[in-house]
């Protein structure tokens, strides 16, 4: 479990005695593709860090209309809040893939974080990122077009999960335009036409199981 936890570049640098501390109250949960992890107004009982795979944080309406709230993956938390113990989970969260949980103990944690100012400051600019990202996630929607709503959703998974593989060429996986869609508040036609078109410009190259986009785009 350690191995696992250093490989979360928020943990990395963490103290050992930090990390031998969270390993000492913490499970290990895995969940498979397209499984329910949690249901709107479950019981939060941990914080749930993202080891491996992705989950999409989802509202469900009256009428069983989906809306993809946020799309999560390794080193993301949900759940997440640590100053309330009887928290709630807001909204449904599904499996995207095969997914692997580490479930800390949120009272235990927030001890650590109260006894170190530097590691608090350092949680915080994460959750603060994270809700800067949504809020501008929707403020795209209502101003940009299509294209452009889509090309920034890109950029922002490329700087946050995008993988180096020389020449300046940065490779992330490619999401489905169903899901990019679904996030977006728009169509799947309309994501495969952006997409398209995009590629035709030369602003990225696609395949069938990644993006890779110019690392000068990221500046």
């Amino acid at each position: 479990m350690k191995k696992k936890i250093l490989e979360i570049p928020l943990f990395a640098t963490l103290p050992s005695n930090y990390i031998e501390d969270v390993v000492s109250f913490s499970r290990i949960r895995k969940f498979r593709k397209n499984s329910m992890i949690l249901f709107e107004n479950d019981e939060c009982k941990g914080i749930h860090l993202i080891i491996s795979g992705d989950v999409k944080i989802l509202s469900i309406s009256a009428d069983g209309k989906e809306q993809i709230v946020d799309i999560l993956g390794k080193g993301d938390f949900f759940c997440e809040n640590i100053f309330n113990t009887t928290y709630r989970s807001p909204f449904n969260v599904q499996a995207v893939s095969n997914v692997e949980l580490l479930i800390i103990d949120s009272t235990k944690f927030k001890e650590i974080l109260l006894s170190d100012s530097d590691l608090s400051l350092k949680f915080l600019n994460y959750f603060t990122q994270r809700l800067r990202d949504t809020y501008l996630r929707f403020s795209q929607m209502m101003l940009y077009k299509i294209e452009e709503r889509v090309w920034y959703y890109i950029l922002n998974l490329a700087r946050k999960e995008g993988v180096n593989i020389g020449k300046g060429i940065i490779k992330i996986k490619r999401p489905t335009h169903q899901m990019i869609a679904t996030l977006l508040g728009t169509t799947r036609e309309s994501i495969s036409r952006a997409i398209n078109k995009l590629d035709s410009e030369g602003y990225l190259k696609q395949s069938h199981k990644e993006i890779l986009i110019d690392k000068k785009h990221l500046t």
